[in-house]
């Protein structure tokens, strides 16, 4: 069964490692971002893009927050309000 990760709520692209993908809300994940893990993106528009995990972000170490690194997309690839699930 297919879980979703997380709803993009902004984007933040860093040279030479791809793009970090932060969280809109505190979501209770099930499951936690894997490198090498691959996910469907499920853009706004009805459009579905599958990539590849590539490294992970923490953005707050003391809340544990950790957001994936999406290598080989563009900002134009990920809009605001892509949810990003696991694939079964």
């Amino acid at each position: 069964m297919a879980i979703c990760l997380m709803k993009v709520s902004e984007i933040f692209e860093i040279k030479g490692r791809g793009l970090v993908a932060c969280l809109g809300v505190s979501w209770d994940l099930q499951e936690e971002f894997q490198i090498g893990q691959t996910v469907e993106l499920r853009r706004p528009d009805g459009s579905r893009l599958t990539t590849e995990i590539q490294g992970i972000e923490h953005i707050s170490p003391n809340m544990h927050r950790v957001t994936p690194l999406l290598f080989h997309l563009s900002k134009r690839d990920l809009p605001i309000g892509t949810e990003v699930w696991t694939i079964d």
